[in-house]
């Protein structure tokens, strides 16, 4: 409860944002602006996880960082601990309403992927989204993954593809080529792009 009543604006702006809100109307209902009020929003739930992940583990609940990495999404992975470990986490809230979970009805059943279920996912998920071109959220519809997770998991396959093309090209070359590719662009898949393009001959071996 302390933990609420010191954070009574944050909570007020997750409540709003889950309900449709724009972090800019928001910051124009507090006379903030929007930037700081997402700022303020991401920040909370971090903090609300950590505070959830310490009761339960405290309870002998699993490590809540497991749902964090499956989910990826951290308003998800705190919607699903308060479905499914409520009974506990109500006591943590003094019979404060769960904060997220009514937004969050549908979601994909916690599991431990292997290693084999990863590239299996990763190997459709590129397929989908290269040759499909389907949405991050229509390919976890299919394979029962959150969105960010789909995400992720997109983005690390081609990270994955430019470090190991930056082991290739480095020596070869007269000046910092991890810098040149990192500074190009944030996404990983970009980046990949422009490898291809500029480095084909040498990186035959790694193109699909």
């Amino acid at each position: 409860m302390e933990f609420m009543n010191r954070n009574k604006l944050d909570y007020e702006i997750v409540k709003l944002k889950h309900a449709g809100k724009t972090f800019q109307e928001i910051g124009n209902q507090y006379k903030l602006c929007g930037a700081g009020i997402a700022h303020k929003y991401r920040k909370f739930l971090f903090r609300l996880f950590k505070c959830y992940h310490q009761f339960l583990s405290s309870n002998g609940i699993m490590d809540a960082y497991e749902f964090l990495e499956f989910y990826v999404s951290i308003a998800i992975t705190i919607a699903y601990m308060e479905h499914m470990h409520d009974d506990s986490l109500s006591v943590l809230r003094h019979g404060e309403p769960p904060l997220l979970a009514e937004f969050y009805t549908d979601i994909p059943p916690f599991r431990n992927l292997t290693e084999g279920q990863v590239k299996t996912f990763e190997t459709r998920i590129v397929e989908e989204k290269d040759q499909q071109n389907k949405t991050y959220a229509d390919i976890g519809k299919a394979l029962n993954l959150t969105a960010d997770k789909v995400k992720r998991m997109y983005q690390f396959y081609y990270h994955q593809k430019c470090l190991k093309a930056i082991e290739i090209i480095e020596p070869m070359v007269d000046f910092s080529f991890i810098d040149y590719i990192f500074d190009y662009s944030y996404y990983p898949q970009v980046r990949w792009q422009l490898i291809k393009e500029e480095y084909s001959d040498l990186i035959q071996g790694l193109i699909d």
